[in-house]
């Protein structure tokens, strides 16, 4: 869990300071060991945030965040699966995490 908060934690201050979301490794998440280990293909990424954040969050929380982040990811003009910003099956693997 420590991982998990250290990651979000480091994801507020990019936030907050850099305004910077991409290629940020500062911390590495280390996976639940109930989850398989395909639900976190990577570590460091930002989409390693969105798997901390799903262990910490609520689950109507949970639920909200994935909605909302569809929705920018429809929105935006940039094709974040080229730019490897999050896997292509993100959502997939997102509703794979399982719950603490």
């Amino acid at each position: 869990m420590d991982t998990w908060l250290d990651a979000v934690r480091n994801l507020r201050n990019y936030c907050a300071h850099h305004s910077m979301l991409v290629g940020m490794t500062s911390s590495v998440v280390i996976p639940d060991n109930k989850d398989n280990a395909d639900v976190l293909p990577n570590n460091t990424n930002l989409y390693s945030r969105l798997y901390a954040l799903k262990k910490i969050l609520p689950q109507e929380d949970v639920d909200m965040l994935a909605k909302e982040l569809d929705k920018l990811i429809v929105k935006t003009k940039l094709n974040i699966y080229k730019m490897n910003i999050f896997p292509e099956n993100w959502k997939d693997l997102y509703g794979k995490i399982l719950s603490l």
